[in-house]
Formats: structure tokens, sequence, C-alpha cells
């Protein structure tokens, strides 16, 4: 266990004196402290918390799937939807509704994307990782 994280002016804030909120998803266990994720890697859809990682790691299962990207958009019905980015291999055919079948196999109804895109490249951070927030105000009817 560490004693905090270092503030934008480069002070040590500590655990023990001052609220500290990175953004990590934790369980704690038996005093073990897990890391499950990141906030932004999960939404509410109807009032049901939903991973995006699971989502993705379950499309991966497909073998023509090269990466994908799951995102939250804002829906006028459940408040959140998902949206489904796959960059598949270029010999892949029918792509899109061999992701619905594993949806429909694995998931549960809600945990189902609204809309599947067939892109190029997924966006990542300078540090690697999947770019959420950027596309996070896009509206689905």
């Amino acid at each position: 266990m560490f004693d905090g994280y270092y503030d934008k002016n480069f002070k040590l804030v500590n655990f023990k004196k001052k609220n500290f909120y990175p953004g990590d998803l934790v369980t704690l266990k038996r005093k073990k402290l897990n890391v499950i994720g990141r906030e932004n890697d999960f939404l509410k859809k109807g009032g049901e918390e939903i991973s995006l990682n699971k989502i993705e790691d379950i499309f991966m299962k497909n073998k023509d799937i090269i990466e994908v990207q799951c995102y939250p958009v804002l829906s006028k019905f459940w408040g959140e939807d998902i949206i489904c980015k796959f960059v598949s291999k270029k010999s892949a055919k029918n792509i899109e509704n061999q992701l619905k079948k594993l949806a429909l196999k694995y998931l549960s109804l809600i945990e189902i994307p609204c809309k599947y895109i067939k892109v190029n490249k997924i966006h990542r951070t300078i540090s690697g990782k999947k770019i959420r927030r950027i596309i996070h105000n896009e509206r689905v009817k």
C-alpha cells in the first residue's frame, strides 16, 4: 500500500489526512484492495451498472476481431447506451452480425450495444489507454 498521491503542485496528498478521489474503482475484501477498473470503464443503463471491458472481452472471442472499443453515449430512454467500434481483419465478412450473435449468447439484453461501427483504428491516449470520454457526448435516439 502507499501513503497517497502527489497533487498538481507536487505535494503529497496523504490519505490519512485528506480524502482523494482518483477515479479508480476498487473492492476491499479481507483487507486486500483490488483495482477493478476506472470509473469511465463502467456506465449506468436503465439503472444497471455495466462493464464496458466485459463486453469488449466477449467480442474479442471472435477470431476476425483485431480490437474493440465500447463507449457510453447519451440516450433519451436509457440515460446511457453503448456503442461498439471494432477493427477487423480485412478478409472478415459479416462481422457486425457475428458480434450481435456473441452479444445475444453471452450478454444480458441491457448489456447489448445499440450500434456497431467498423473503424480502421481505435483511438488511444499517449499512455495507450482507450479514449472513451471524447465520444461520451454523442447522443442516441
